[in-house]
């Protein structure tokens, strides 16, 4: 079957779909023509006849066909299909190569910058502190489960940034974060990291909440140098 064979399938059954009744070879071909889309009626038949064969419509006497069960879940399938293949072209559209060198550059900032805010944050941890992190990193759980949309990274590093207590810090990391320049790649990025960065996250609460400034410096530390190994990657596969 060929790419045209392939679309014919598609715009047909999208139709039947709408319709929900019966729908003859001459209507089919009325729509697709309004749409843009030239085929005879003797090939509408003879791509019906396929589509009967392989259960996705269904033959009503005189009446036209019906689209099955099975048809619809084929039409989810291409547009889940449609869907990835389109996520996919912006993430790629998002990350070009002027674009990586700037968010490499911000990361590496945030790296140095985060990483004396986690042990600064360990030094001042206190009773309150570990219910304020359970209650953030089991928000952050949540939305990565429903894979809802990207919001779950920055209440974290706002409040380890809140907790060191060094306004110098927090507004140069604020600058960084701030930068609308690279924060749609950065998170889809995140995104796609899903709970991975949630493990990392409890590890860098448990070190401060233990009032461990070096081990909450160098799990801060790792977790941004990971975001650096991830960006580079997609540098390479755009070279």
């Amino acid at each position: 079957m060929n790419n045209d064979e392939i679309n014919y399938d598609y715009s047909i059954l999208k139709l039947l779909e709408k319709h929900q009744k019966p729908t003859g070879a001459s209507s089919i071909k009325r729509e697709l023509k309004n749409l843009k889309i030239n085929i005879s009626e003797a090939t509408i038949g003879r791509v019906l006849f396929n589509l009967d064969n392989i259960g996705f419509t269904l033959k009503d006497g005189y009446r036209g066909r019906i689209i099955t069960d099975k048809g619809k879940l084929y039409l989810k399938e291409i547009q889940r299909e449609k869907d990835r293949r389109k996520k996919g072209e912006l993430f790629l559209s998002a990350l070009d190569i002027q674009e990586i060198d700037i968010l490499l550059e911000a990361l590496e900032a945030r790296k140095v910058i985060e990483s004396q805010m986690a042990k600064l944050a360990a030094a001042k941890s206190n009773i309150q502190t570990e219910k304020d992190f359970r209650v953030i990193i089991e928000s952050h759980e949540k939305m990565v489960k429903n894979l809802t949309e990207y919001e779950y990274n920055i209440p974290f590093h706002k409040y380890v940034a809140t907790l060191a207590g060094n306004k110098i810090l927090e507004l140069m990391l604020q600058m960084v974060m701030d930068d609308t320049r690279f924060t749609p790649a950065l998170k889809k990025i995140e995104k796609n990291l899903g709970m991975k960065t949630v493990e990392e996250h409890k590890n860098i609460a448990e070190s401060i909440i233990e009032k461990n400034p070096e081990a909450a410096e160098k799990a801060m530390a790792n977790h941004i140098e990971s975001l650096i190994v991830k960006v580079k990657k997609f540098r390479v596969n755009l070279n």
